[in-house]
């Protein structure tokens, strides 16, 4: 308020220029209609809001201009993953192939990403499970009940280890994880590192045989699908694909549609994957292998958009 007042009084000041006070008017208009969004905040990695919806049914993380996590303010639903983690999106059936392959109540799952943590809500009794998140910030928020309630209903001996996921997965043992799940390329920036044949190889030392490694790769403006069918052809390995398409209700009801990608680790694997809508993704031959020495996103931006615009 103090600046729009401030504001005000410039406008009438005679000794200020035209196009200044009409600057000034445009900001005290903008002021005046826009919505003030009280719980921002700026941390290392950029702006991060909480908001709820229009009809406040829902409330959103926001990191830059992306939605990390939907949470229902209707309290018998708060518990429920939305948006890309709803159980029958591509994420939620690469994680029921997981359970279909091991069979076992003593199940140990990796996310890397933590969100709001709604992943957290699908874990079942006799499941250990573990988060990697680099931000502080994120972690804060997704603690804190008056935001966020999936850690604290659903995960609260979950632990969460701060840091980079290159750093801090290698740090665990090898096969620690039946399931193991990379979440970090659905923002407009993306972390090649974690997405190179070095990165893979680390991540799939850490998964169990017969286990799961799974990419969320939702994205707006870039496909990483074939950056990863290249790596798995490099290795020998198969690729499996999914991407689901929510309806116009589902949507309404915060359930996106979802793509993701599972490297498999053994027939059963295969199996499993397949079983739950997941096809396998044969490597282009114009496909660049992305190494720790070598990516290019933009070639990969451009190459999504022709197929968007040429083959879609």
């Amino acid at each position: 308020m103090a600046v729009t007042i401030v504001m005000l009084f410039g406008l009438f000041r005679q000794e200020i220029k035209p196009v200044v006070q009409g600057a000034l008017a445009v900001a005290i208009v903008a002021i005046a209609v826009l919505p003030y969004d009280h719980d921002v905040q700026r941390g290392f990695f950029g702006v991060v809001r909480v908001k709820a919806d229009a009809e406040n049914r829902f409330r959103m993380l926001w990191h830059g201009t992306t939605i990390h996590g939907v949470q229902s303010l209707t309290p018998i639903n708060r518990t429920e993953p939305l948006s890309y983690y709803s159980i029958d999106t591509a994420i939620g059936r690469s994680l029921t192939a997981m359970r279909q392959v091991r069979q076992s109540a003593a199940t140990s799952i990796g996310i890397v990403g933590l969100g709001i943590g709604s992943m957290a809500c699908h874990r079942r009794a006799g499941e250990h499970w573990t988060f990697f998140e680099i931000d502080p910030l994120i972690i804060a928020i997704a603690r804190d009940p008056e935001r966020f309630n999936f850690l604290a209903e659903c995960g609260q001996s979950m632990p969460i280890i701060v840091g980079d996921a290159r750093l801090t997965v290698q740090e665990q043992p090898p096969r620690a994880f039946d399931y193991l799940l990379i979440d970090a390329f659905s923002s407009d920036a993306i972390p090649a590192h974690l997405i190179t044949k070095e990165a893979v190889d680390m991540f799939l030392s850490r998964v169990t045989e017969n286990g799961i490694l799974a990419f969320h790769i939702s994205n707006r403006y870039i496909n990483l699908a074939p950056v990863l069918a290249k790596i798995a052809d490099v290795k020998g390995l198969e690729l499996f694909v999914l991407n689901t398409t929510e309806s116009a209700e589902r949507r309404v009801q915060m359930h996106y549609s979802t793509s993701a990608a599972a490297f498999s680790t053994g027939p059963a694997t295969a199996e499993a994957l397949k079983a739950r809508g997941f096809v396998k993704m044969n490597p282009s031959e114009t496909q660049a292998l992305w190494t720790d020495f070598y990516t290019n996103v933009t070639a990969e931006i451009v190459r999504t958009k022709i197929n968007q615009l040429f083959f879609q």
